[in-house]
């Protein structure tokens, strides 16, 4: 279990270092780039709770917060929340839909927490 500590904790450390870097990134490119990371590795964080807790696999990044609420371990508002940031990261990633530069600078400079 210490192995998947110190894994979650490198993982908290690794996402906390991108928002720093967010606060002072200035291009378009950069803050997408920032976000995208952010977004991937906060996925990645659940889904080492949901292994650490030996919760049912989620079948998409979206059932990630499905599978969390299942548990008790968030609520409806969060399991949204979580399904919403994965769809972010789906659009940054594979380019679903044509990225909206406003919509990237809003997320990066009003929704996630610096």
């Amino acid at each position: 279990m210490t192995k998947v500590v110190n894994r979650i904790e490198k993982h908290v450390d690794l996402i906390l270092d991108y928002l720093e870097e967010l606060r002072s990134e200035k291009s378009y490119r950069g803050i997408e780039r920032l976000l995208q990371l952010i977004l991937q590795s906060f996925l990645d964080l659940c889904l080492m709770f949901i292994s650490a807790l030996n919760l049912r696999s989620p079948r998409t990044y979206s059932d990630i917060g499905n599978v969390l609420k299942e548990s008790g371990i968030i609520n409806d508002e969060k399991r949204q929340l979580v399904k919403s940031i994965a769809g972010m990261r789906n659009i940054l990633v594979q380019g679903y839909f044509k990225v909206r530069k406003e919509l990237v600078m809003k997320a990066a400079r009003e929704e996630i927490p610096t």
